[in-house]
């Protein structure tokens, strides 16, 4: 055991703030720690830790260890006892500003640590932190006859409920066994226990995050991270590669130029690298401020998909090749060309090594940049000057992108050949497919994805197309010079026709998809029979197509309220002839109008059918529907109207007696029409699909 004595002077308070409220992720303690041997000149770190495991409990409010360590190992320049004491055990000392040891590493690295309390970091986490360390010049140690080589080793274990149990602000850590004794490699070991409830992230979850972090190009750095499971009976190794992120082609924007990027007096050894668009870029690879350039190197650039994992999102700022702060777009406003793409598909990587050049702009918790500064400002508003010119740069490329989602989505060319089958519609389809393009392109690409939303896309393309065709064909024919034949002008006319038609078709084939869903709708048991009648009243078609409800025709306003009244008088009761109008409440007819015929809808749940109550209750209006057609006061009000009829909706008829007789007397009379649910979406699917086949063959025969 050595005789050397260590001390850490620091505020209990500094260890709770900067230990415990900064770094409480096991992700952010691994990545400090990782951070510590880079800059220690380390040509390779291994993490060991329980990967996807809980590393404690928590039971009944108290905290139960698991008995799992994470070991952070590198094989860096490492530390003797001495200077593990004078640079390790000393918190918020600046690393850089030490003359002794410099901004750079003895390898050359420009080091990434500054703020000198990192070291804290594994108290977000745990309670026991063991530190192994060996460095400085070889030494030969002769014990007798025997001689040993190596690096002297510092060896301590740091406790948090020791050095925050009272108010002293010397802490002495306990010295381990191997202090003092001499290790063959250099290098640094970090071993964390007494855990915290947290749980490690999985391999893939981890390997991301650290490649968000230490996952970059370092140049001529030899330099790679590598991940281990150190569960009993688990076997994982996995070294971290740069994010994998497929761009969208011809949207990369790339800054080139000499690392590190610290400021300078000119920017003639930095270029920007645009893909191949319109215009040029208006933004440039650097910035000035006060006199002074600000070159920046990396890239950025659109993904091919939307970007859903956090690690991915947006701009990446490295400074001295360690990860300072992720921007979704520089706090752009919202408003610009290009938006939605920007802040769906940005991402890139940026190193500004100049963010803690002289003054430090960047968060303790590396999570954002101190904007407000003089620097920060310039820094951003380059920044979204950048974003700007890549939301335009990008916007040809994401078009063309969400158009091939679109056409894979539909296999538009097989539909546009379904749609379109006659030998002579090749130019009515070559324009669908050129609406339905254009329409595309100001989709999202997940909504261009999306089967529904695309049809509707090619529905309203394919419905237009013959009038897009036909207003060029008359724009042609009033400014030519010449006057236009019969057979011109006949032409013209039919075409004019056709797209009436086609237009009309479109429609009907929606309407057939609806009477699918009804269909489906009728034949649940579930179904309530307030929920049919306000669906038929909404779309009165489904029971005949001429039909339409009367609060839709102005001119009938008078007619529904004078009715309303006169039978709520009549009847001493409430009576409502629209659920449109009232929809909180339970009409007692849906009244509907066509062909001057007041259509009274009466309804009753599919599977149950029309009994005794039922025409009790219809007889007082019918007697009432007389007296108000009959009333002489009346006729004027009536002028459109000529009669009032009764559609009754129901699978059955279970009346008995005398009743048999006035039911058929109603029908007799003509007030009085009965059909059944799945006869009614016969008469309606038939009436639509007749109409379809005409379009059909009037398109084949006249396109």
């Amino acid at each position: 055991m050595s005789e050397n004595t260590y001390s850490l002077k620091i505020s209990r308070r500094t260890v709770d703030k900067l230990g415990v409220k900064l770094y409480d992720r096991v992700a952010l303690v691994i990545a400090e720690l990782v951070s510590n041997a880079y800059d220690a000149d380390a040509p390779s770190v291994v993490v060991k830790a329980p990967l996807g495991e809980f590393l404690a409990t928590r039971k009944s409010g108290q905290v139960e260890d698991r008995g799992y360590t994470i070991e952070v190992i590198d094989h860096g320049i490492g530390m003797t006892p001495s200077e593990l004491q004078d640079y390790y055990l000393v918190v918020g000392a600046d690393r850089r500003a030490d003359n002794r040891r410099g901004a750079t590493s003895p390898g050359g690295r420009p080091v990434t640590g500054r703020k000198g309390v990192g070291k804290l970091a594994p108290f977000g986490i745990c309670r026991t932190i063991e530190v192994i360390s060996a460095g400085g010049q070889k030494k030969t140690v002769k014990q007798g006859n025997k001689s040993t080589v190596g690096y002297e080793t510092a060896h301590i274990v740091l406790r948090y409920d020791a050095i925050t149990s009272d108010d002293e602000t010397d802490y002495h850590p306990d010295v381990g066994s191997r202090d003092g004794t001499l290790s063959p490699d250099s290098g640094t070991t970090i071993i964390l226990r007494d855990f915290l409830a947290r749980k490690v992230p999985d391999a893939d979850s981890l390997a991301e995050e650290l490649a968000q972090r230490f996952g970059i190009d370092t140049g001529s750095q030899q330099w790679n991270v590598r991940l281990e499971e150190n569960r009993a009976g688990h076997t994982f190794t996995r070294t971290l590669s740069p994010l994998d992120i497929a761009l969208l082609p011809d949207t990369k924007v790339a800054f080139s130029g000499p690392r590190p990027t610290l400021s300078c007096q000119d920017a003639s050894g930095y270029s920007i690298s645009l893909p191949n668009v319109e215009g040029g870029a208006s933004f440039s690879s650097s910035f000035v401020e006060s006199g002074i350039t600000y070159p920046v190197v990396g890239w950025m650039a659109f993904a091919k998909e939307p970007v859903k994992r956090e690690h991915h999102a947006g701009i990446r700022i490295y400074c001295r090749g360690k990860f300072a702060a992720q921007t979704l777009g520089f706090d752009i406003a919202s408003g610009f060309t290009g938006e939605l793409n920007v802040r769906s598909y940005l991402i890139g990587e940026l190193h500004c090594d100049w963010l803690d050049e002289e003054e430090d702009l960047i968060h303790t918790d590396r999570q954002n940049i101190l904007w407000s500064t003089d620097i920060g400002t310039a820094f951003q508003a380059w920044g979204r000057s950048a974003v700007r010119e890549l939301a335009r740069i990008g916007r040809r490329p994401a078009q063309k992108r969400t158009v091939e989602i679109f056409s894979e989505t539909l296999d538009l060319k097989t539909k546009l050949d379904e749609l379109f089958p006659g030998k002579n519609q090749a130019s009515i389809k070559k324009r669908a497919e050129e609406l339905a393009v254009h329409l595309a392109q100001r989709l999202r690409p997940e909504e261009a994805a999306d089967a529904h939303a695309a049809q509707g896309i090619l529905d309203l393309a394919s419905a237009f197309a013959p009038h897009s065709l036909l207003a060029e064909e008359l724009r042609r024919a009033s400014e030519s010079s010449e006057a236009p034949t019969i057979g011109a002008v006949a032409g013209i006319l039919k075409r004019a026709r056709f797209a009436e038609s086609m237009t009309l078709g479109a429609v009907v084939k929606q309407r057939l998809q609806i009477i699918d869903r009804f269909e489906r709708l009728i034949n649940d048991t579930t179904t309530e029979e307030s929920a049919l009648q306000s669906l038929l009243e909404e779309a009165p078609w489904l029971i005949r197509p001429d039909w339409t409800p009367i609060t839709e025709n102005k001119s009938l306003k008078t007619v529904r309220t004078a009715l309303e009244t006169f039978l709520t008088k009549k009847l001493k009761k409430e009576v409502l002839l629209s659920a449109i109008a009232n929809p909180t409440k339970r009409p007692d007819f849906v009244m509907i109008s066509g062909h001057g015929t007041l259509e009274l809808v009466e309804i009753k749940k599919p599977m149950h059918g029309f009994a005794s109550p039922d025409l009790t209750r219809l007889w007082p209006y019918t007697e009432a529907f007389d007296e108000f057609f009959s009333n002489d006061a009346n006729k004027e009000m009536l002028n459109d109207i000529k009669r009032y009829r009764i559609t009754l909706v129901c699978d059955s008829v279970n009346l008995k007696g005398l009743e048999v007789g006035s039911f058929k007397s109603l029908k007799t009379e003509g007030k009085l029409e009965q059909k059944s649910w799945a006869v009614l979406v016969k008469d309606t699917t038939r009436t639509h699909n007749d109409f379809i086949e005409e379009i059909d063959g009037l398109g084949t025969e006249n396109a």
